[in-house]
């Protein structure tokens, strides 16, 4: 058998180098602010929402109850606005995703609370000693006198701003209110006053077209 050496041909041309190139990868297009905007909410969305839950509980806390005339709460209305709108372009896009829930399970909270009465009842928890202390100085029914009523309760007990004290036909106290801190709640229009038997006929017959609401032991709210 013939024995055949396989040699290199040193005349034969050089193959070329195969040319290797890096892998780019198509970076993610930044998204317009346009885009941002009316896309899915975010954090930063959501985190005002919180803010705007608070403000629409502070307003809620209003003897007069939640208005959408109330500062307070405008932020809150702001936000259920935009999440709104941008659900309605999500629709329309189909980029529909489960951050557009947080929205209405924070108005689910904030629905259940203004049911229960808690922004009111917690509101009036931290002013109610306040209250009754200012209740105990006050001139009787039979020795009423304004001007000594007016020097003796302040002006503000907790976070309530108190216009004036005044007593009824009945002989009842009323503390009236006006807003609230900084304009932010429309507590004008509301009393409160202390009822052992609460609205009888004639605490009703002494003010009339006013509406009484319980808040707390003998204490009840009075709307004009």
């Amino acid at each position: 058998m013939e024995h055949v050496d396989y040699a290199i041909d040193d005349r034969a041309p050089a193959r070329p180098p195969v040319a290797s190139f890096p892998v780019v990868e198509d970076e993610p297009r930044e998204l317009s602010r346009a885009e941002r905007l009316t896309g899915a909410p975010g954090r930063i969305f959501h985190i005002a929402c919180v803010l705007g839950v608070v403000g629409v509980l502070w307003a809620a806390s209003s003897p007069t109850g939640l208005s959408l005339g109330a500062p307070a709460a405008w932020p809150g209305f702001a936000c259920v606005a935009v999440w709104a709108l941008r659900l309605g372009i999500g629709a329309w896009r189909r980029t529909m995703t489960a951050a557009f829930l947080t929205v209405p399970l924070l108005a689910g909270v904030v629905g259940v609370a203004q049911y229960l009465d808690i922004p009111q009842e917690t509101r009036w928890m931290q002013a109610q000693n306040g209250f009754e202390n200012a209740l105990r100085t006050l001139p009787t029914a039979k020795q009423w006198d304004q001007k000594v009523a007016d020097e003796t309760v302040p002006g503000r007990i907790g976070s309530y701003r108190v216009g004036a004290v005044t007593r009824d036909g009945s002989g009842a106290a009323q503390f009236q209110l006006g807003d609230g801190p900084f304009g932010l709640t429309s507590d004008s229009g509301a009393a409160f006053t202390y009822l052992v038997d609460g609205p009888t006929e004639k605490v009703r017959q002494a003010n009339p077209g006013a509406s009484f609401s319980h808040l707390h032991g003998n204490w009840f709210i009075v709307r004009r």
